[in-house]
């Protein structure tokens, strides 16, 4: 019974904390509105209220970009502001020496055989064991090349599973980042519509608000 209650809790502590975003917006929204009744409303104080919510719904569109630029994997803006600054032109240019140095990949394969020759006028018995053993050569040359060929079989099979696979996960990862940017910009931004909404509304209607509210 116990174990079913602290089960049940901690469902709906996960289920409540779900839409977080949504509790954000209303969290950032009531600081202002206790902001703006504090000490009883005023005119000013809407306007500074309104112009803060405005900022905060420009902050998320920031952060969206920021988010976005991050996931997949663009370097954000001070980065590139830096980047920028050390590409400065320099009025006394450097003399730059190099040494190169290529290493190329060598392998080497040798194999051989052993063939047997007979002069024609000799015995038939020698040239019979001659045949036998030239046969014997031939059935181990193409033993060993069988096994060579499925040896390199395997090995491009390998080779192509293993790409297979690469290419799966580097495209599932890639339709994961998209979704990701896709959905949690979508939340981001209607974060800041709400924050930019309510805010417009306070900064450009202060004095009306006061009047409504006295």
């Amino acid at each position: 019974m116990r174990n079913n209650l602290f089960r049940w809790i901690k469902a709906l502590i996960n289920w409540i904390a779900e839409p977080r975003f949504f509790w954000l917006c209303l969290f950032v929204i009531g600081i202002f509105v206790c902001f703006v009744f504090i000490g009883g409303p005023s005119e000013q104080k809407i306007r500074v209220a309104g112009m803060f919510l405005q900022l905060g719904g420009v902050g998320t569109v920031a952060w969206g970009l920021r988010e976005a630029r991050r996931l997949f994997g663009h370097p954000h803006f001070f980065q590139l502001l830096l980047w920028w600054a050390k590409r400065f032109p320099k009025y006394h240019l450097k003399t730059t020496t190099g040494v190169v140095r290529i290493t190329l990949p060598l392998s080497v394969s040798a194999s051989g055989y052993n063939w047997h020759t007979t002069d024609p006028d000799s015995p038939i018995d020698e040239r019979m064991v001659a045949v036998e053993a030239n046969l014997s050569t031939l059935k181990t040359l193409f033993d060993q090349t069988q096994q060579h060929l499925d040896h390199a079989t395997r090995t491009i099979n390998s080779q192509l599973h293993k790409e297979r696979l690469l290419r799966e996960g580097a495209d599932q990862e890639t339709r994961k980042k998209l979704e990701t940017a896709q959905t949690g910009g979508l939340w981001i931004s209607a974060v800041g519509l709400a924050w930019l909404f309510i805010g417009i509304i306070m900064s450009s209607m202060s004095m009306e608000l006061v009047k409504l509210i006295k």
